[in-house]
């Protein structure tokens, strides 16, 4: 959150609602809802603990693996496929 994020999706206000919100730490300043989950530990520092979704990094890119099932399954000769 803070100065850093970004104001919102140009033209995209569905969007804008999904993925951010209000801080409730700080007055005025929004937060950017990523996906990552992290909690807090005793001593104060936060832990990664995984994603709420599939989403993949893979050599820095992201990937979402039901997007590549999709396109494979949309394909006549695929019956199905896992990813």
């Amino acid at each position: 959150g803070g100065a850093g994020v970004t104001r919102g999706y140009l033209n995209l206000p569905q969007a804008d609602a999904e993925r951010f919100i209000d801080s409730p730490f700080v007055c005025a300043d929004r937060l950017y809802r990523s996906g990552d989950l992290v909690r807090q530990r005793a001593d104060g520092l936060l832990e990664f603990l995984g994603r709420n979704d599939d989403q993949v990094k893979i050599h820095g890119l992201r990937i979402e693996p039901g997007d590549i099932q999709a396109c494979l399954t949309a394909h006549p000769d695929i019956q199905q496929a896992v990813v």
